[in-house]
Parts: C-alpha cells; sequence; structure tokens
C-alpha cells in the first residue's frame, strides 16, 4: 500500500497518509506505554511551571498583596467544581482522539492567552497598587486572565479523565496497568520539585524585570502540547481497534444524549431568554446523567474516600501549612527540606505499592495504604497539639514534638501516594469504558470541592494560633475516607458486579491473583 493512498477503515471513515504510516509501524506495549508516559511527562511539567509561575507573576505586579494569586487559585478550581461533569459527559461523547486535539489546544490557547494578558496587566497596572480591580481596564484584564486559565484547567481536566483513566485501561494489558501508573505518580512528584527548581531559574534571568523568564515559561509550556499531541497520537492509530472502539457508540451515545437533553431545539429566532433557559437546563440535565451514571457504579466510596484525602492542609506543598510554618518563623531552607523530603516519600510509594499490590493483592495493599496516611496523621495532630500546649520554659522538647510532627507528615505522604496508584488501578478494572469520563469527572467534582473547603476553612481559622483545628480537621477527614474505603472492601470482598464486558471486579481479582503467582 503507498502512503499517499487513503485507506478505508472498519467505521466508513478514511485514513490520511500520516495515519497509514502510523499504522505500518506498529507499536509494541511497551513502546505505547512509554510514549504515554513521555506525554504525561510533558503534560506535567508544563502544569508544574505554570502553576508554580502564575502566583509569582502576580506578586511581581501587585507586591505585597496575595489576593490576586488566590483568587486565581479558588476560580480555577471551582471551575473543575462547576464544570466537571459536563467536561466527563463530552469526553464520552467523543471520538478519543478528538478528545486529546481539542484538550491540547485548549490548553495550548490558554496559556498563550493568559501569557499576552498577564504582561499587558503588568503594563497597565500601577506599581503603586495592590488592587487588581483599581481599574477598569486592569479588572476587564484580570477577569479575562481568570477566564482563560479557567478554561484551560478545564481542557487538562478532559486530558487526565481521557489518557490516564481510559486510554491506559484500553489501550495496555492488565498486566502493565499499576507499573504504568506508578511510573506516571513518579513524574507527578519529581515534576513536583523539578519543574518549579527550573522555573525559579529562568524567573531569576534580570531581564525585563523578571518577565523574560515568563515569557520563556509560557513559550515552552505552549510548544510542549504539540509533541504531547503527536506522541498520543501515534499510540491511538497503533491500537486503533481499542481506542477506536467507542468511536461507533459515542456517536450512538452522543445522538441519544442529545434527544434527551433537547428534544425540541429552538427555532431560528427565538428570544434569547429560551435560548438561556435551554443551555442552563442542557447543561443541568448533563450533570445530572453524570451524577446518576457515577452514583450506579460499585465504586462510589472509593472515590468519595479518595475525595475525603483532598481536604487536608497537612499538605508540605499546601499554601496553608507553608503559610502557617512562615508565620511561626521556620526558616526557608527548613521549610524547603520539608516540602523535598516529602516528595521524596511519596515518590518512595511509587516503588513499594506494585510489589506490595502483587504480593498481597490490589485492594488490601490500598487498604493499607490510606490506613497508614491516616494513622500517621492522627499522630502527628497529638504531637502538634501537645507542642502547641507546652509551655515556653521547654523548648527543647517543643521542637522535638514539631520534628515529629514534620516525620509524621512526610511519613504521611507515602500512604497518600500509594493509596492513588491502588485507587486509580481500581477504577480502571471497575468502571465500564464508555462511561469512564462522566465517572472520572463527578471524581475530580469532588476532589475540587475538598479543595475548595480547604482553602474555606483556612478563612474560617485564619489565626495560626488555631491551625491546630486545621490539623484535626484535616486527620478526621483522611480517617473518614479510610473508613469509606474499608467498607467498601468489607462490602465488595465477596461480591462481583456485571458489566457489559464482563465481571469487572472478578477481573479484579483474577488480576490480582494472576500477579501474585507470577511474582511467586
Amino acid at each position: 500500500m503507498h502512503k499517499d493512498e487513503s485507506t478505508s477503515i472498519s467505521d466508513g471513515g478514511t485514513l490520511n497518509a500520516l495515519e497509514v504510516d502510523d499504522l505500518a509501524h506498529p507499536l509494541s506495549d511497551r513502546s505505547c506505554a512509554r510514549r504515554l508516559i513521555i506525554s504525561h511527562l510533558l503534560t506535567r511539567w508544563g502544569d508544574q511551571m505554570w502553576s508554580f509561575t502564575i502566583p509569582l507573576v502576580f506578586i511581581i505586579i501587585y507586591p505585597g498583596s496575595l489576593m490576586p494569586a488566590s483568587l486565581f487559585g479558588l476560580v480555577t478550581t471551582l471551575s473543575r467544581v462547576v464544570f466537571g461533569a459536563q467536561v466527563g459527559v463530552w469526553v464520552d461523547l467523543h471520538r478519543r482522539l478528538d478528545v486529546v486535539f481539542i484538550g491540547t489546544a485548549v490548553q495550548a490557547f490558554s496559556v498563550f492567552i493568559s501569557g499576552v494578558l498577564l504582561l499587558l496587566l503588568h503594563t497597565i497596572s500601577s506599581p503603586a497598587t495592590t488592587n487588581p480591580f483599581d481599574s477598569l481596564a486592569s479588572s476587564v484584564c484580570f477577569v479575562a486572565i481568570l477566564l482563560s486559565s479557567s478554561i484551560g484547567n478545564l481542557g487538562a481536566l478532559a486530558m487526565d479523565v481521557s489518557v490516564e483513566k481510559d486510554w491506559v485501561p484500553t489501550a495496555l494489558p492488565p498486566s502493565m496497568w499499576s507499573d504504568v501508573i506508578a511510573k506516571m505518580r513518579r513524574i507527578d512528584l519529581i515534576s513536583e520539585i523539578a519543574a518549579p527548581l527550573f522555573a525559579s531559574a529562568l524567573l531569576s534571568i534580570p531581564l525585563a524585570g523578571g518577565l523574560f523568564g515568563f515569557l520563556c515559561i509560557a513559550l515552552l509550556n505552549c510548544v510542549s502540547f504539540a509533541p504531547e499531541y503527536i506522541l498520543l497520537r501515534s499510540v491511538f492509530y497503533a491500537r486503533q481497534s481499542q481506542l477506536g472502539s467507542r468511536d461507533k457508540r459515542s456517536n450512538t451515545l452522543s445522538a441519544e444524549s442529545q434527544a434527551d437533553i433537547d428534544p425540541q431545539p429552538p427555532a431560528v429566532g427565538a428570544p434569547t431568554v429560551e435560548s438561556k433557559r435551554s443551555r442552563l437546563k442542557a447543561f443541568l440535565q448533563n450533570f445530572q446523567q453524570a451524577v446518576k451514571v457515577w452514583s450506579s457504579q460499585p465504586i462510589v466510596l472509593v472515590t468519595l474516600a479518595f475525595a475525603c484525602l483532598w481536604l487536608t492542609a497537612l499538605n508540605p506543598h499546601g499554601i496553608l501549612l507553608t503559610a502557617y510554618l512562615k508565620t511561626v518563623d521556620v526558616s526557608d531552607y527548613r521549610i524547603a527540606i520539608f516540602r523535598g523530603v516529602g516528595a521524596v516519600s511519596g515518590v518512595l510509594s511509587t516503588y513499594l505499592f506494585p510489589p506490595l499490590s502483587r504480593k498481597i493483592g490490589l485492594r488490601p495493599a490500598s487498604l493499607f495504604s490510606i490506613c497508614f496516611q491516616s494513622l500517621m496523621l492522627i499522630l502527628s495532630s497529638i504531637c502538634f497539639q501537645v507542642a502547641k500546649s507546652i509551655s515556653s520554659d521547654s523548648k527543647d522538647v517543643s521542637d522535638n514534638l514539631y520534628n515529629l510532627f514534620f516525620c509524621f507528615v512526610i511519613l504521611s505522604r507515602c500512604g497518600l501516594y500509594a493509596f492513588d496508584i491502588g485507587e486509580v488501578q481500581i477504577l480502571q478494572i471497575s468502571i465500564p469504558e464508555h462511561v469512564r469520563g462522566q465517572v472520572n469527572s463527578i471524581e475530580s467534582v469532588l476532589t475540587s470541592a475538598m479543595t475548595v473547603a480547604v482553602y474555606a476553612f483556612g478563612v474560617v481559622f485564619s489565626d495560626p494560633a488555631d491551625f491546630v483545628w486545621l490539623a484535626w480537621i484535616s486527620t478526621a477527614s483522611v480517617t473518614c475516607g479510610a473508613i469509606l474505603f474499608a467498607v467498601w472492601v468489607v462490602i465488595w470482598q465477596y461480591h462481583t458486579h456485571p458489566y457489559e464486558t464482563g465481571h469487572a471486579m472478578d477481573i479484579a481479582h483474577d488480576h490480582a491473583e494472576g500477579e501474585h503467582h507470577d511474582g511467586d
């Protein structure tokens, strides 16, 4: 077959020359996994650089004020809460390759527009002001940045839901899932450490008031989306029999869903109010549909347990804990060491969990991990409470207790990231292929809502003396998550749940048993 010829495929479409070239060079499972991992690396590296840079640029523009950075984090997080379910429905109703193309394009466009608007905001803002709403021009520019970044955040959500939780279990054999997810988590943690350091090195270049480094970061981020899409496209055409299998179903589901949402489309020229009501109705019905699909799955308790882990201020990389440590005069180098060792603890868990899962099974290993995290946070909160109650005359004892507090928080990260790997694999095994987007988007809505709740508690308990309440609220939330997951394990230990593709929980059990025997 010549590369310049179109080739018919089973669904009646055609392949262009580049697609034929992809099919002419089939990829092994390891090669597909490698490309998915490299694509994930490009995504996470760019995300970490950008999320680290934006607040610092706001500080450059508005020195002495945390309000712009706080509003940025709050609005972009709320965008996932409000529109996360809609994104999940959209992912399920569209061709996988179209989803990643639009997802990467939206993110690239968002970074470009946000970068231009930030430069414009720097130009029009007064050096003496700390309020982005002090003039009409700066207000419009700042709001546009929030909107652009929120849209980019939704594009990133679509990519997360689609690639990590749909492409991996569809394109790769079950024996590779745990290792691939572990490597992706390892990349997340390493990027969490290295990407901000790289970004800070660029920002330290003394050109254009520090904005030259910002331009470099924005440019690198935009350019990285092209190879990310190319890698995913090559995997799609190498595994088209698996990844393309949803396309026909998606078309059918799309037609059915559209009929349910809008059985009588408004005629051209209909009143604007009716059009807005129709769009609102469609939005609410999509959200209701996603919630209904999510609530019908046997992993509801798993997703609720995972969401509980996000309501915590005891995060070495979190804003609240870092701000508290600064207010009690903990040195910058100790905070940096604390954050770095916390990330290393998470990296360690990505090496420990896969063999533990093969040895004792996926669900027991996941239960052990979340219970370990809960126990470490209980001990850390006890140490923190006792240290706060000790008089200033016993400073040595207090310092030792604070050091224990740091150690227990660091150890808790090992349990957290180990459970994260297990939870992703449980969802990969248990959720039917055609609704993965909706179910995973509802989980994203829940985790984002918990993140917003953390910020809300931070406002309520804004006095550093009240941080002990945040510590116990965080511990209670994680412990509640451990209890929910333990209940799920007990309920589903001897039960199966039939899907169109077979018995998912039986598959999970057989897979765990098969890996156990392979390990022997």
